[in-house]
């Protein structure tokens, strides 16, 4: 893959801090062969969501780079544990980094992603009291808790199917235009 500046003249893959382009809707990867948007992966967790991811931020940042993906989100389990591992190489390699946890909310899982710093607040607050009063490990919530701290932050329903009901509380609450339906094909 190459990587282009916004005059679309070739530069290093790596680039250094002050190189980053800046996140606008430019193109800074060469999709040309891509027909219609690129696809940025979202639902992704790395090693640090034991048992279920095993590559390293780095690892994943550097394949979606190779994809030519011009953004990448990381959603641990529970965390944000791999967060700037992930953030530092993403700005070496050029790529957006979109950055969120997987959290259990009352007894359903719900992908939460950062907008803004604002959102990223909100998401270490609520992270913070899922852990509280929890085994070691585990972080669970409710629904009233991650609404008061909704300020800025998108939901994913998560990797089950998501019931009518449930989405249409999650839309009255975050509002429509930030609650996004996951379409998984496991190829089972």
């Amino acid at each position: 893959m190459q990587v282009l500046s916004a005059d679309h003249t070739p530069r290093s893959q790596h680039l250094s801090a002050d190189q980053i382009p800046p996140h606008s809707h430019e193109q800074v990867f060469d999709n040309a062969s891509v027909m219609g948007p690129p696809f940025v992966e979202l639902h992704c967790h790395t090693n640090y969501s034991f048992l279920d991811g095993a590559s390293h931020p780095e690892e994943l940042v550097e394949r979606a780079a190779e994809l030519g993906m011009p953004a990448l989100g990381i959603s641990d389990h529970g965390g944000v544990y791999g967060v700037v591992k992930f953030v530092n190489h993403c700005r070496r390699v050029g790529i957006r980094p979109v950055v969120g946890t997987e959290l259990e909310v009352d007894g359903r899982h719900l992908l939460l992603i950062a907008k803004s710093m604002t959102g990223w607040s909100n998401l270490t607050r609520l992270l913070s009291h899922a852990h509280r009063e929890q085994p070691k490990g585990e972080a669970r919530t409710n629904l009233e808790k991650v609404v008061g701290h909704s300020k800025d932050l998108f939901c994913l329903t998560g990797c089950k199917p998501v019931e009518e009901p449930w989405l249409r509380t999650l839309q009255d609450d975050f509002g429509r235009e930030r609650v996004l339906v996951e379409l998984q094909n496991h190829l089972r």
